[in-house]
Parts: C-alpha cells; structure tokens; sequence
C-alpha cells in the first residue's frame, strides 16, 4: 500500500513547514492527486487518519482532489480531456498528444490556527 508512504511523506512535510510557525495548529491539509498518479483516495484518507493518531495533527483533516486527465493534440492543436485512458485526440483522431495534466501529487494548501 504506497498510500501509506505518500500519507507519510505529507506529514512530514506539513511537520517541516508547522515547525517554522509555532504555535500554530494545522486544521486541514489539502492535496491535487492527478487520476494518473494511482493513488487510491480512500486509502490515503486511512493511511492519514491512522498516522495522525495521537499527534499533534490529530484534529486535522485531509481533503483530496482529483485532477482530471488532459491533453493537447500535436496535430489539431485541441485541448481535451482523457476518458477512459484513450490517448488519441477526439477530433482528428490521432495518437500524437501531450499530457498536460493528471499526474500530479502535491500539497496545494494547509490552513492552520
């Protein structure tokens, strides 16, 4: 389960950045998950809420998004979006495009007391 390492490795980062800001109380942390980035959500959300048990982040909360996949056709110039994993263009149909989003993983926000 490498939603246990990512859920980890988002502590210790919000850990890094708390610790520069004593006194301060993390509320919610909230992470961009690119559908790409094969990361289960319900297994993170556990993995947090596990990890955070009897922790100063214990009364925090983790908030996910998913970003949804897109790409732009280097025929037709188009931008779409990406269902299913089809990677071909649905206007000219062709197999020559580049992935702009939806493989991203990245702490977008805390907020904190």
């Amino acid at each position: 389960m490498h939603e246990m390492a990512m859920a980890q490795e988002i502590i210790n980062i919000v850990n890094n950045i708390l610790s520069a800001h004593s006194g301060k109380t993390l509320k919610k942390v909230c992470v961009k998950i690119g559908e790409m980035a094969a990361v289960v959500p319900e297994s993170l959300y556990f993995s947090y809420d596990a990890l955070i048990q009897n922790t100063p982040l214990q009364n925090s909360h983790l908030e996910i998004e998913i970003i949804q996949v897109t790409a732009v056709c280097e025929n037709c110039h188009k931008e779409f979006n990406i269902s299913q994993f089809e990677f071909s263009c649905p206007y000219c149909h062709s197999q020559k495009i580049t992935v702009k989003s939806g493989d991203e993983l990245y702490i977008s926000e805390l907020e904190v007391e």
